[in-house]
């Protein structure tokens, strides 16, 4: 029964995956692709954004946020986020290091480093830390620059330990839209 399901949800994903080859063969020229390398450099400048804190798919709080981008070197950046909340400020003060192309690496300067991945107008972590899961999300969408970030543990499977399927439990979102003020 196992096998069998496998097998069909494996032709669904590449039925699909053939369609967008199909799709993207068919738009040939007009398919415009991102150079990855570039990603940084386009979110250059200081933006303003106001984040919006979800628990429980309820909003739970909301704070004003500055992003600050500025170019150190040929491959680092400085990638800093000011927090400005009345109760509790935070800044994070990163540095965003290429590794290659496409990779790159926000070190957070405390032996913490998270991987980054550009693909196309976004680039994309996921990591764990005690036994939460977690997404960050940067996409730049013409002047605006999107950042999520979402929570989620594990959801304990019940009596069906055969399963290869692991599924998750949405805890948190926060989203903010950036508008830049300054390049």
């Amino acid at each position: 029964m196992f096998r069998f399901l496998r097998c069909k949800i494996a032709l669904i994903i590449c039925m699909i995956l053939l369609f967008f080859v199909v799709e993207l063969t068919a738009k040939g020229n007009n398919f415009q692709q991102s150079n990855p390398s570039n990603f940084p450099q386009k979110c250059e400048g200081k933006w303003e954004g106001l984040m919006y804190i979800y628990a429980g798919g309820v909003l739970r709080d909301s704070v004003r946020v500055e992003f600050n981008v500025v170019k150190v070197s040929d491959s680092t950046w400085k990638w800093k986020t000011d927090y400005l909340s009345p109760k509790t400020p935070i800044t994070k003060d990163y540095r965003l290091k290429m590794k290659n192309a496409n990779t790159y690496i926000i070190d957070e300067g405390d032996g913490i480093e998270l991987l980054n991945y550009v693909s196309a107008n976004k680039m994309y972590s996921l990591f764990e830390t005690e036994g939460i899961y977690l997404t960050a999300v940067y996409e730049l969408r013409g002047d605006e620059l999107l950042f999520e970030v979402t929570s989620s543990s594990k959801l304990v499977a019940g009596s069906n330990a055969d399963s290869q399927v692991s599924n998750f439990i949405l805890d948190a979102t926060q989203s903010v839209v950036f508008r830049k003020v300054v390049r």
